[in-house]
């Protein structure tokens, strides 16, 4: 009997795969969500918690539960690292992003390249997904493809909105927003993404117009940032080049992993 891994929630140590019959080879990682034999996972953790005896911290502990037989296993040194790492390709999956100190006239255009490309690399990664598929999650806790549409322009918009104060103010203060809280008001579950990717491409053709006619003392100028400090604007178009590459990518990763 192979068997197929299942939950990973690191529980005091312990990794937690279903015993379960697997025919023929997997051609790549099986996703929970694709393992459709419960228990799920709050049973599993509910059966730990109530066990009557300590779990065995260097063997294989088998246990049943919701009628299935569940293995729990240690994990094995260095697991925590190697999980980490997953975790984190997951969420950052062309990496993080950090300031430039300096920007040179040649990377500025690239990104500016980069930034008017961002509306066709999006609506080109949701191409012929159902309406299930952009309710997906693109990593476990992490934004819905729907959601994940709908905040490229939210964001794309703000940071548009600070590129006009900063060339046309000194040194503005400019007001933060709760990105997550925005993802949940109704216009983001209740609106087609149709919508937001022609606000995109709207958007982008407004702000690139923008971009490309900016000189070195305006990529200068700056904004004030409660959270974060002094923005520079050159600094800010290398951010928001790499923020629509990354939300891109977290599509694209989804689907290969998931086969569609």
């Amino acid at each position: 009997m192979r068997q197929r891994h299942v939950v990973d929630r690191g529980h005091h140590g312990f990794i937690l795969r279903l015993a379960l019959p697997c025919s023929g080879k997997l051609s790549r990682p099986v996703l929970a969500a694709k393992v459709a034999p419960r228990p799920g996972t709050d049973a599993i953790f509910s059966a730990l918690a109530t066990a009557d005896r300590p779990l065995d911290h260097h063997h294989n502990e088998h246990i049943v539960v919701g009628g299935l037989p569940v293995i729990v296993a240690p994990k094995p040194p260095g697991y925590q690292k190697h999980h980490t790492r997953t975790v984190d390709k997951l969420r950052y999956p062309i990496g993080d992003f950090s300031f430039p100190e300096t920007t040179t006239p040649d990377e500025r255009r690239a990104w500016i390249a980069e930034v008017a490309e961002a509306p066709a690399k999006l609506r080109a990664a949701v191409a012929g997904l159902t309406e299930k598929q952009l309710d997906t999650r693109y990593r476990p806790g992490g934004w819905t493809v729907r959601q994940v549409v709908h905040h490229v322009p939210e964001s794309h918009l703000n940071s548009y909105v600070r590129f006009k104060l900063a060339l046309t103010e000194d040194a503005p203060m400019v007001k933060p927003y709760d990105e997550a809280r925005w993802a949940e008001t109704p216009d983001v579950s209740g609106t087609p993404v149709e919508v937001s990717l022609t606000l995109l491409e709207s958007l982008h053709q407004r702000w690139v117009h923008l971009l490309e006619r900016m000189t070195d003392a305006d990529f200068a100028r700056f904004f004030q940032h409660p959270e974060i400090g002094l923005v520079r604007l050159d600094r800010n178009l290398a951010l928001y080049a790499w923020h629509g590459k990354h939300h891109v990518a977290h599509i694209t990763s989804l689907r290969e992993r998931m086969g569609w």
